[in-house]
């Protein structure tokens, strides 16, 4: 399980979030890790959007609309799950923007990321692999039960 505790001036603003969260495990002795997340995304979500994400969707567009450098794939997701419209207060015109992957946060990355592998299966059925970023303990339990 997963879920965020968010802190302001040494205040949990989300305490009843929290609280569900601890009250669903059941008996017995449970790990908890906190971390603090970073502001921007993780180099963890960012290697997988660029090695993962973004090659499956080149080889899903290769026959359908061209074979693109892995640049255009990416702002062709950017433009179809970060688009945004932009009222001006003034004018009240609306305006369309792209917001960049830098300047999404941690949590607003990984939304993104999970939009694009629903959009991915939805289109072809098929599953892009889970981030491995999920799983930090995966690693460390399975090299410490190698032999």
């Amino acid at each position: 399980m997963q879920f965020e505790v968010i802190i302001d001036n040494g205040n949990i603003l989300n305490k009843d979030q929290v609280r569900t969260a601890f009250e669903t495990l059941k008996d017995g002795t449970h790990f908890v890790n906190i971390e603090k997340l970073p502001l921007g995304r993780s180099l963890a979500q960012n290697r997988y959007f660029h090695g993962i994400i973004v090659k499956y969707y080149q080889n899903l567009w290769r026959d359908v609309k061209g074979n693109f450098h892995e640049v255009i794939v990416k702002g062709m997701l950017k433009k179809m799950f970060l688009t945004r419209e932009v009222v001006c207060r003034v004018t009240g015109e609306v305006e369309e923007i792209v917001i960049d992957t830098r300047d999404l946060s941690v949590h607003s990355f990984d939304l993104f990321i999970q939009e694009c592998r629903l959009y991915y299966l939805h289109e072809t059925g098929e599953s892009i692999p889970e981030p491995r970023y999920y799983k930090p303990w995966e690693k460390k339990w399975k090299k410490n039960t190698e032999y």
